[in-house]
């Protein structure tokens, strides 16, 4: 019988130089993907209701000015007249009339 080398081979041992170099060498790893920007929410949108007043101008040709009246009629007395070339807002045409914001009545064949 032959004898039998059973003794242990001793476990090799790592130095500290190269412990430290395998702790400093990082595991790869995915690059980190950017964050998604947010999706911006946006409000309800508000109604939108057409204003009823348009800027015109007043146009009496052949006239200083246009008369303005409490009723859509020409009969009784102005209340007042709009010289020609000034801006006013008007609502809109009511068989030939215009009712001025807040004043009262002009024809409308009389504004631009």
């Amino acid at each position: 019988m032959t004898a039998r080398n059973t003794a242990k081979k001793p476990a090799q041992k790592t130095s500290a130089a190269q412990a430290a170099a395998k702790a400093a060498d990082p595991v790869p790893t995915e690059p980190e993907k950017p964050a998604a920007d947010p999706v911006p929410v946006s409000p309800a949108p508000e109604e939108v209701h057409p204003s009823p007043w348009s800027e015109v101008t007043v146009a009496a040709e052949g006239a200083p000015g246009l008369n303005l009246r409490p009723e859509k009629t020409t009969d009784g007395m102005p209340i007042g007249s709009l010289p020609n070339g000034m801006a006013i807002l008007v609502g809109p045409d009511e068989d030939g009339w215009r009712e001025v914001k807040g004043a009262g009545w002009v024809l409308s064949e009389f504004l631009a």
